[in-house]
């Protein structure tokens, strides 16, 4: 719904390693992290210059 409406979508891909759930996530979300460290890295860093 998220991608829909325009809205930026993240997966937090750390809890699973399911492959076909990590290709969707992957495809169908603005930004994907495999670990709580790269998260919280695009979290915390400045926000990009439209």
């Amino acid at each position: 719904m998220a991608k829909a409406v325009g809205l930026t979508a993240v997966a937090a891909g750390w809890g699973h390693s399911v492959q076909p759930i990590q290709d969707y996530m992957r495809r169908e979300c603005t930004q994907y992290f495999d670990t709580v460290e790269d998260f919280a890295n695009f979290l915390l860093s400045p926000p990009s210059a439209l």
